[in-house]
């Protein structure tokens, strides 16, 4: 069918040596989203991501290794690139007809480029101890580096304020956020608490709460999976989540399922404010953590979140002028409450709300009441 040709094709993006240095050396640790969101500071000019490659590539310092970049990304012919059968054809003796073994060397080579580290003077630090950093993640920050040798990324921030030494790797990640999302960030400094905290991470002792506005795009005061807009309000929405059919080949876009299909998800909502235009949202993750899980079940309710081009939020302006804009989902990771990895005792985090979740709140007149806090 063509929605099982479109997951194939899907799956073999995910080949972390696909292409030129634009698809390759940064899936070893993950890229960012595709959100489609704004921020085009972290964007990486094809000139600087050449170099970048180049100089990364050089300086790894086996040769076979060196050689099967070179290769698989072109170097040696204007980076126009080459498959893996013409590599393996190049390298000869064990490699010729062996593409399997050819990728797996590129992604052995690949992780023998080091992760760069930026500047990490704008990082704010939520709470820090031997074990764990907890940092608040900005707006369209991608959490990985699309590339190794690029940075630009909240992880090669990382690795600039905790300067690992030689040989050992943090930080090690426990979870993501999506570029768009702000908000509080969890890692270890230490594998094994990066093991304990995924262990954690999604069972009970762990809560994950975030703060949203959504759009009233209906004048009802019943959204449309019968939650009462109203302050104080509350449901659980019990929504499988899965791959929308019908989105592009390079989105991420999710859909609400039918009972029995996709991916069990629940999250629980809160009216914290409401006017005639939009309501701000607490967020609880009550299952899992699927990919856009708050996003697509805030719009299941009628409510899309301000700002998010993929669910509906981004409103008629001709109609509705005086909505504020937002170039991003007004998602924002809130709260974070996770037993210690080595103490056992409750680590409780929180970052507050990035200027412009609060500029968007102020005019759309939304306060969240002190009883929320």
């Amino acid at each position: 069918s063509s929605s099982s040709s479109r997951r194939r094709s899907r799956r073999s993006r995910s080949d972390p040596s696909r292409g030129d240095p634009r698809g390759g050396a940064g899936a070893a640790r993950g890229g960012g989203a595709r959100d489609g969101s704004a921020g085009a500071w972290d964007s990486i000019g094809e000139e600087e991501l050449r170099e970048s490659a180049a100089r990364a590539i050089e300086a790894v310092e086996e040769p076979l290794l060196r050689t099967t970049l070179k290769l698989r990304f072109g170097m040696d012919r204007g980076w126009c690139p080459r498959e893996p059968e013409e590599v393996g054809d190049i390298l000869g003796g064990r490699y010729a007809r062996s593409p399997g073994l050819v990728l797996r060397t590129v992604r052995r080579a690949q992780k023998a480029i080091p992760l760069v580290a930026d500047d990490p003077s704008g990082l704010q630090v939520l709470h820090e101890d031997d074990d764990v950093l907890a940092v608040c993640k900005p707006p369209f920050l991608r959490t990985s580096p699309l590339h190794r040798f690029t940075g630009k990324s909240l992880v090669s921030q990382l690795i600039g304020y905790l300067q690992p030494e030689s040989g050992s790797s943090p930080p090690f990640l426990v979870h993501r956020l999506d570029r768009q999302t702000s908000g509080v960030f969890l890692c270890a400094k230490r594998r094994e608490a990066a093991t304990e905290l995924t262990r954690q991470w999604h069972g009970p002792r762990c809560c994950k709460e975030y703060l949203a506005i959504g759009l009233r795009l209906a004048s009802s005061k019943t959204s449309d999976c019968g939650l009462q807009v109203e302050v104080g309000a509350s449901t659980v929405l019990r929504a499988p989540l899965g791959t929308d059919a019908d989105a592009p080949e390079d989105s991420a876009r999710q859909r609400v399922l039918p009972e029995g299909q996709g991916k069990p998800a629940a999250t629980y909502f809160k009216v914290l404010a409401a006017t005639s235009e939009a309501v701000l949202l607490r967020c609880r993750l009550e299952e899992h953590g699927r990919t856009h899980q708050v996003r697509v079940h805030a719009a299941h309710l009628g409510l899309p979140l301000l700002g998010d081009e993929y669910y509906g939020g981004l409103p008629d302006r001709v109609k509705t002028p005086a909505l504020p804009a937002m170039a991003r989902a007004a998602l924002h990771a809130w709260r974070l409450r996770i037993p210690h990895p080595r103490t056992g005792e409750h680590l409780r985090l929180e970052a507050p709300p990035p200027a412009d979740m609060r500029r968007a709140a102020a005019a759309l007149g939304l306060r969240r009441p002190r009883s929320a806090c």
